[in-house]
């Protein structure tokens, strides 16, 4: 199966990590982080870095945090915003898919920057990790189609900078958004019936950032809000919002409408994504303290704001996590 990527905002976590980097490395499946059950059903990937080196993992847990396995783990390279795959076969129990992620080396100046993806399948007799792959250098940012038949990425390579489209099926890569020096296109995010893609805008020319929507079926293209500083879009299962962190807080926005509404207490979190309910929202936070608060993954109940520790682990901090489509 032919499988693409892209690109991402280089956070003060990755030029961190980046600065303890050396060589090339990674290592499958190092066992189990946290405590296992017999029932394996991962349907959050994230990453975990150790709070005392350069260690980490591109990592699994439950929907409950239990059963946490690393898929691939090093000490010379980083990983980051990784992202799933659909279910490839639906005729079959569990689940068969893959990761696709962002894989780190060299130093900060000139970091070396590859999209990777590692398949997972889930079994009657547990969790199999397949072998991983390069898919495309300079890139990030990479977004699975729900239907499974395209990626939306990053590209950072000259001529050919701003957000492609592969398509699995055909293998052709198209340029959809360019960008120029003095523009950037980032975070796609695909609108569950693949008819639509959010990314954010930024001009430094005339000073514009903005969450914008392309239509892929019309080629119409529209401003949905602006001057938040978004990152790391996610489109609710229903299609009918977008979760971002901006301007100092979580926020979500209704995609028809632009109406937006700002989550208490969310000061420092990040990479938002849905669970498939719609009600809940997990992400990134770190208790609401700037320094040292730990990092963890936490649910936020949209109703009633009640914020729920789903992941979390003794020594590392946790990053970046996606749920499972």
């Amino acid at each position: 199966m032919k499988k693409a990527f892209l690109f991402s905002v280089v956070s003060a976590l990755a030029l961190a990590f980046v600065l303890a980097l050396t060589d090339l490395g990674e290592a499958a499946g190092k066992g189990k982080p946290g405590g296992g059950t017999t029932n394996v059903n991962p349907v959050i990937v994230y990453v975990a870095v150790s709070s005392s080196g350069p260690y980490n993992e591109l990592a699994v847990a439950n929907a409950d945090g239990s059963n946490q396995t690393a898929l691939l783990s090093s000490d010379q390279v980083g990983y980051f915003f990784p992202a799933w795959s659909p279910d490839f076969n639906l005729s079959e129990p569990g689940f068969q898919g893959s990761v696709v992620f962002e894989q780190w080396s060299g130093s900060v100046a000139a970091p070396f920057i590859v999209l990777k993806i590692i398949d997972v399948t889930v079994t009657s007799s547990g969790l199999e990790i397949g072998t991983l792959q390069e898919l495309v250098r300079n890139a990030s940012a990479p977004a699975w189609s729900r239907q499974g038949d395209k990626i939306a990425y990053v590209s950072h390579q000259e001529g050919e900078k701003g957000i492609h489209i592969f398509d699995l099926t055909t293998g052709t890569d198209t340029l959809l958004i360019p960008a120029l020096d003095t523009q950037d296109a980032g975070w796609p995010a695909w609108k569950p019936n693949g008819t639509q893609l959010a990314y954010t805008w930024y001009d430094e020319n005339q000073g514009v950032q903005e969450v914008r929507i392309r239509d892929l079926v019309y080629g119409d293209d529209f401003p949905l809000v602006s001057d938040i500083g978004a990152s790391a879009l996610d489109w609710s299962p229903s299609g009918t919002y977008i979760a971002f962190p901006g301007v100092g807080a979580m926020r979500i926005v209704n995609a028809t409408n632009g109406d937006m509404e700002t989550l208490p207490d969310t000061t420092w979190a990040q990479s938002p994504t849905w669970t498939p309910d719609e009600n809940r929202l997990a992400f990134m936070n770190r208790n609401g303290r700037s320094g040292a608060g730990k990092r963890k993954i936490v649910v936020r109940d949209l109703t009633t704001q009640v914020e729920t520790v789903i992941v979390e682990r003794n020594g590392f901090h946790l990053y970046e996590p996606d749920w499972r489509r």
